[in-house]
């Protein structure tokens, strides 16, 4: 771990050789924090911080193969957090459904500022998703950003 809390060069150079295909704006993200808990999603770690080291979701290796997907945290009903070969956020839905997944950002950037900080907030759960109670969305209508 470097200094400022965030992923060292050496964790980050292994990350690339290993997924070619992650975006500079996710690697930006581990630089400042390796691994994260905001809000209702779970950041992994690619070093070794405080957080939850996911092995690139092992556990979804036949669901989201690695050539393809990069399992970068979960939501808070479990279901993976995945960047796309073409740098595309998708929310997928575990092993209940092999390998598909839901669309919910073009990029890891939107992800953070429409998705978890902003108003495609639901997007994390699904158009099915009762959030009325949930202080978040309630935090960010009240600020009016939803």
């Amino acid at each position: 771990m470097n200094p400022s809390g965030g992923a060292c060069e050496k964790d980050l150079a292994m990350l690339t050789a290993e997924f070619g295909f992650i975006p500079k704006d996710y690697l930006r993200f581990l630089e400042v924090t390796d691994g994260a808990d905001l809000v209702q999603c779970v950041f992994y770690c690619v070093g070794e911080s405080e957080f939850l080291h996911f092995n690139n979701g092992e556990v979804y290796k036949e669901e989201y193969p690695k050539s393809e997907w990069y399992v970068f945290g979960h939501n808070a009903g479990g279901d993976p957090l995945l960047l796309s070969i073409d740098g595309t956020v998708h929310v997928g839905f575990g092993k209940s459904v092999k390998g598909e997944s839901r669309q919910i950002a073009d990029s890891f950037s939107e992800f953070l500022s429409l998705v978890v900080f902003g108003q495609n907030f639901g997007m994390l759960y699904g158009e099915s998703a009762d959030l009325a109670e949930d202080a978040w969305f309630a935090f960010l209508n009240k600020q009016g950003w939803i």
